[in-house]
């Protein structure tokens, strides 16, 4: 047995013709959605969102970013 990876479009509707077809030939076609963002992004941004809102942040002027 191998195992064989596609990577596709989710918009796509000629992936589902493939599915469709690799099923017909007896093969299991297991489907696994994974995560577009990496998880230390993910954890990166929802740990910015919370020190937002407990008010840990920095008020910059426009004027003085470069200052």
């Amino acid at each position: 047995m191998c195992t064989v990876t596609i990577t596709y479009d989710e918009n796509s509707n000629d992936i589902t013709a493939l599915i469709d077809k690799i099923r017909a030939l007896g093969a299991n076609v297991e489907m696994v959605k994974q995560p577009t963002y990496s998880p230390d992004f993910v954890a990166k941004v929802q740990k910015s969102k919370e020190d937002y809102i407990s008010g840990r942040y920095k008020k910059i002027s426009p004027s003085d970013i470069w200052n």
